[in-house]
């Protein structure tokens, strides 16, 4: 039987984190608890979160995968060095080389959740963990996460989050072999989602432009600056405008799958 979406997700215990193991543990239980019978492929390297998730998950073993993965054989390892290098010239010091590694990771655990079929699913999403933070996005969200049927994701396309406008200057720079350096908001990466049809193409798309950020010694660290670039010199990334928002629009993405 074929489903529809399966959720791809991760958390990593990290020795240096935005915020306590406390409160992201807060997080995880409330977006568990809100997915129910969705499929979910879960990354960690964290026994203690896989016992969190299998007792929540308790009812819905059968749609749930938990894949134990050190951080040092996750794909974009290969890119410490240069992360820390990053590190240096980062002007949010609580950021962390390793937080680098996770967040260029989420288009290969969504490369790798395709490859192992888990659940046979037309759409692959990935979902930052840590999105359901207030009660107020929760008790919206509960009942209506994710919508059945998704049909109007189109299989040759990307959906992420529109955070700002991109000017008429940032859209000229499609042509550019050199990455368009951002200083504002444009791309989230919170939410991805991608067909099976077109995951294969976007993995190559996504690492193929952080190594142009690699080649050209630009700051790679954040995934927003890759996705910005991908979106003004490729045409495969369909924009989604937060409308009506109930909540903070960083997480408008769940909102826009329940609807």
């Amino acid at each position: 039987m074929e489903n529809e979406i399966t959720l791809v997700t991760a958390y990593y215990e990290l020795p240096k984190k935005k915020y306590t193991s406390e409160t992201y543990i807060n997080w995880i239980i409330k977006y568990l608890n809100m997915i129910k019978e969705t499929n979910i492929v879960i990354y960690t390297n964290t026994e203690y979160i896989i016992e969190l998730i299998l007792k929540i998950r308790k009812d819905y073993l059968n749609n749930t995968k938990i894949i134990k993965k050190p951080l040092e054989s996750l794909y974009c390892a290969k890119y410490i060095e240069y992360f820390k290098t990053d590190y240096q010239r980062d002007i949010e010091r609580y950021h962390d080389p390793l937080l680098y590694l996770i967040w260029n990771n989420k288009t290969a655990f969504m490369y790798e959740t395709y490859k192992n079929n888990y659940f046979k699913s037309r759409l692959y999403i990935w979902t930052d963990i840590g999105m359901i933070r207030e009660q107020n996005t929760y008790n919206i969200l509960k009942d209506i996460f994710p919508k059945k049927n998704l049909n109007k994701i189109r299989d040759d396309k990307v959906y992420i989050l529109e955070v700002e406008k991109f000017l008429e200057n940032e859209l000229k720079e499609k042509d550019k072999d050199t990455p368009y350096i951002f200083k504002e908001n444009r791309c989230g990466g919170g939410v991805i989602i991608s067909s099976r049809n077109i995951i294969e193409k976007w993995n190559k798309i996504y690492y193929d432009m952080m190594d142009k950020f690699i080649e050209k010694n630009i700051f790679v660290g954040k995934d927003q600056n890759i996705l910005n670039n991908i979106y003004i010199k490729n045409n495969i990334i369909e924009l989604v405008k937060a409308e009506n928002v109930l909540f903070d629009k960083w997480f408008y993405m769940l909102y826009y799958l329940s609807i």
